[in-house]
């Protein structure tokens, strides 16, 4: 996903990592594996307001894309691939 940048006057693009979801806990939060630095960690993610409101249901075994925050480690489910 890109955003506009107004101090540069440009668009910047967002650090976004792909993954498979493991796990789906009830208050809509998922356990998902993705590959940082060559390695394979959990994150503890929740679904974008899009995914809530066009009522798109994610799976375990589904491949997403995550958004990371910089502080908290909470990713964003952007989309589904």
């Amino acid at each position: 996903m890109r955003k506009w940048d107004r101090e540069k006057g440009q668009m910047k693009q967002k650090p976004n990592y792909r993954g498979e979801v493991q796990e789906v806990f009830a208050d809509k939060k998922f356990q998902v594996k993705i590959l940082i630095n060559g390695a394979e960690e959990p994150v503890l993610c929740f679904a974008a307001g899009k995914l809530l409101k066009n009522k798109i249901k994610i799976i375990p075994g589904d491949r997403v894309a995550v958004y990371l925050e910089k502080i908290g480690g909470l990713g964003r489910i952007d989309y589904r691939l």
